[in-house]
């Protein structure tokens, strides 16, 4: 199963099962389950809006790159966000070598 199977998977049985009555603990742990997964799914990150007007000893001690979720400087070598946990996707699917 595909992660973004998965997460339909989780969001229709909430939908089902609204109806039928969850109970908190249970929606709590669907939701839960749902922000972790889709955490999985990498998010290319946004590049620092001013990075050009850097200096050379400003770029040294800021980040070019920022976690498309959360805005916390990452570095190219990370692979997640040590803020948030998102999934770090460097390339498109089409530019993997």
């Amino acid at each position: 199963m595909e992660i973004k199977e998965a997460i339909n998977w989780f969001k229709t049985k909430l939908a089902v099962n609204a109806s039928i009555g969850f109970t908190g603990d249970q929606n709590e742990t669907a939701h839960m389950a749902i922000a972790a997964l889709e955490k999985q799914i990498p998010e290319k990150p946004r590049e620092h809006y001013n990075w050009c007007d850097f200096s050379e000893d400003e770029k040294r001690e800021n980040s070019q790159w920022l976690c498309h979720k959360c805005g916390w400087a990452v570095d190219e070598s990370w692979v997640y966000c040590t803020n948030c946990g998102q999934k770090i996707g460097w390339f498109e699917r089409s530019e993997k070598r």
